[in-house]
């Protein structure tokens, strides 16, 4: 084996732990300054008593308010302040080391965030341009459905249309829906950084659920007889503590009371209503502090919805 290779892949080890190695080494420091300062403390008792006993000398040999008295105290207690960095040096010198770690390690943190702040800067500009190439060659629609994972499937229905030359035509209907599974575009993460987030899992479920059944029961009431319901992602963005998105606008679910096949039940889930799911299980049950919410959401098409006009 080449220790060449060896030290220079331990060296490489070294400079990516470097920040948790010098904020575990400040952390050291600082407990061992602590520990060491209290073990001293014995020591400083034989000062104390030698320093009241030469204060004592000083009251009764010199005159009080005089310069004479104030400088021979003065110098006492330079002799006393001489004699406890003698005694706490150690303790002083491993407060100074981990100071300095700790400040360095975060030091580095500092750089390594900003690097890292550039680059999703520039790869976001690259993404960009790629999509823009990529609309260019395949069209937005093809594009808009690669990115976003979507497929389009045959619902088994017709609908007609009419051309532009007035004639009527019958034609295949399709239903985009997005690939399911955690990770998709749509999904989020609930842990402590939203702001309805708290210490206790089950309030957090809770919360979930409740904003669950509100929008079920608001879908159910924007829906009637003459009117089709709906509900935008963004609204039940907005109201989990999640940042709006432009394709959160156009997506949502639909609720319709003339379809006799429809159920009474809106088809709106977050992924967290099953409590025998391990996921919610773990999550009740404090093991994990975060919980997924996969949105079951479709693509909002206002233009074929029976809406009542104001």
């Amino acid at each position: 084996m080449n220790f060449k290779v060896i030290a220079e892949k331990a060296g490489f080890a070294l400079r990516q732990a470097s920040p948790e190695i010098l904020l575990g080494s400040g952390i050291v420091l600082g407990i061992a300054a602590i520990i060491t300062a209290c073990s001293k403390m014995k020591e400083t008792e034989d000062v104390k008593e030698e320093l009241q006993e030469e204060l004592n000398y000083i009251d009764d040999t010199e005159e009080k308010d005089t310069k004479e008295h104030a400088a021979a105290s003065f110098k006492a207690g330079v002799r006393a302040c001489m004699r406890y960095l003698a005694i706490f040096w150690i303790p002083i010198v491993l407060e100074i080391l981990s100071i300095l770690a700790i400040w360095y390690s975060h030091g580095i943190m500092i750089k390594r965030n900003a690097d890292l702040a550039s680059a999703i800067v520039i790869m976001t500009q690259q993404m960009d341009k790629y999509r823009s190439r990529v609309r260019e060659k395949v069209g937005i629609e093809a594009e808009n459905d690669l990115y976003f994972g979507l497929t389009k499937n045959l619902t088994g229905e017709t609908e007609t249309i009419t051309d532009e030359n007035g004639k009527t035509k019958k034609v295949k209907t399709y239903e985009t829906v997005v690939t399911d599974g955690a990770g998709g575009p749509f999904d989020r993460i609930f842990d402590r950084m939203n702001p309805n987030w708290t210490k206790s899992p089950s309030a957090n479920l809770i919360y979930i659920n409740s904003v669950l059944n509100d929008f079920r029961d608001k879908l159910v009431e924007r829906a009637s007889k003459t009117s089709d319901g709906w509900v935008t992602l963004n609204e039940v963005y907005d109201k989990l503590g999640f940042e709006s998105t432009e394709s959160g606008f156009n997506w949502g679910w639909t609720f319709s009371r003339r379809n006799p096949d429809s159920s009474c039940f809106p088809d709106i889930d977050f992924g967290v209503s099953n409590c025998s799911n391990t996921v919610v299980k773990e999550f009740v049950s404090g093991k994990e502090t975060v919980i997924p919410l996969h949105f079951n959401c479709k693509p909002i098409n206002f233009k074929s919805l029976n809406l009542l006009k104001a």
